[in-house]
């Protein structure tokens, strides 16, 4: 089977996005950032509030309403971040590699990806997991190394994608949405 689409720089961002929600370490590293400073800020309150004269419902109130808008607004925060990091990435010329035109074939040896005259292949154990959503299609092959294939734009469905690609990779490896 082979695939023929373009990289773009909300691809290369959604993949970024999807890298973070989908990798462990890193929900759990952001969910400890995004609760535990509330937790914090209200243990800061009550300090606060036995070392002063003004009661203590009034440092929790404070705080916790700088705590509740910490919680509701971290994500879209974590999201912008994500956004101006890929921007800075890809403003660098020996990265605009990145974006453009590829060609992926999948073969009984592995997955080929051609992009201008450069060449990389992988065999099928290197492939660590799949992620698919209703956009993109993840074919993880390092940590935080994928082939991104954009739905949109190509001839072969999202079903027949996979379906190929469970021919080769366990299905343990396989995460669709």
């Amino acid at each position: 089977m082979e695939l023929k689409y373009e990289i773009s720089k909300e691809d290369y961002i959604n993949f970024n996005k999807n890298y973070i929600a989908t990798t462990k370490a890193l929900r759990a590293n952001l969910n400890r950032q995004r609760f535990g400073k509330p937790l914090v800020y209200m243990i800061f309150a009550v300090l606060l509030s036995m070392s002063t004269k003004v009661p203590r419902i009034y440092w929790l109130g404070g705080f916790g309403a700088i705590s509740v808008v910490w919680i509701l607004a971290y994500p879209r925060f974590v999201n912008k971040k994500i956004e101006n990091d890929a921007d800075k990435l890809l403003k660098k010329e020996e990265n605009k590699r990145i974006l453009g035109k590829r060609a992926l074939k999948i073969s009984t040896t592995g997955i080929s990806e051609y992009v201008d005259s450069n060449e990389t292949k992988v065999v099928w154990n290197e492939v660590q997991r799949i992620n698919a959503d209703n956009n993109y299609i993840y074919i993880y092959v390092g940590q935080n190394s994928a082939f991104t294939i954009p739905l949109n734009g190509i001839e072969v469905t999202k079903e027949n994608i996979i379906e190929e690609l469970k021919k080769y990779v366990d299905e343990q490896k396989f995460s669709i949405i």
